[in-house]
């Protein structure tokens, strides 16, 4: 894929330089919002949205991904766009340097951008400056503020706390305010061997390459070669 480029039914063609300003919503879908009923997509309509998902070079750099963990990620965002486009949505799908780069080079030709408040803080920084209107991050079961809440009376941010405060909150396998079986994890077992041979594991899971996979994992063949290994 080509630096600015748009997906369209599985293809990638150019964006045009000179889009008019249109009445619409951008909205902006982060790899891991990839949800068509949830966050800013919940309430989208092709009459009054369009969407971006950006391809960042620095997120796939930024750290050591083990490569088939990129390329699930690539591909579930470009089926997903496919799905959006199929259901009448215009998608643009841009390669950029940086998610942001992505994002000033098309929001100009709309009345807003929104886009579910980022887990990552340098992505939520970048988006704030560019005036990204945030909605709230429904992908979590804990919002910030909540989080805020339970944090500033704590001492020390232990997980065993917070795991038992969500317990509580949520009513989560618990009989009135204690936990179902009287203890509150498993951790002793959990730390057992796997079972020695002749067990039978499970088979392992396979599904066929379409199109879309086979094009993201040329891609990055492609960019293995061109410069470091991701």
């Amino acid at each position: 894929m080509d630096e600015g480029s748009t997906l369209t039914l599985g293809r990638f063609y150019p964006v045009t330089t000179t889009l008019s300003r249109m009445a619409k919503t951008l909205i902006y879908v982060a790899h891991d919002n990839l949800h068509r009923n949830r966050g800013a997509l919940a309430l989208a309509k092709p009459q009054t949205h369009d969407i971006l998902l950006v391809e960042s070079e620095r997120m796939l750099r930024s750290q050591r991904w083990h490569r088939q963990r990129i390329f699930f990620m690539l591909s579930a965002a470009r089926h997903f766009a496919k799905e959006l486009e199929s259901e009448g949505f215009s998608v643009k799908y841009l390669k950029a340097p940086t998610t942001a780069e992505g994002i000033s080079s098309i929001k100009d030709s709309y009345t807003e951008v929104v886009a579910v408040e980022p887990s990552s803080f340098r992505l939520y920084e970048s988006l704030k400056t560019l005036g990204v209107r945030f909605i709230d991050n429904d992908f979590f079961l804990t919002p910030r503020t909540l989080f805020s809440q339970w944090a500033s009376k704590e001492k020390s941010m232990k997980m065993e706390n917070f795991y038992r405060w969500q317990r509580k909150r949520l009513n989560i396998l618990m009989e009135g305010d204690k936990p179902v079986g009287g203890d509150w994890n498993y951790d002793e077992e959990n730390r057992l061997p796997p079972p020695k041979e002749p067990y039978r594991w499970p088979q392992y899971p396979h599904s066929d390459r379409d199109l879309i996979d086979k094009e993201v994992m040329e891609s990055l063949r492609i960019t293995a070669k061109a410069s470091s290994p991701l």
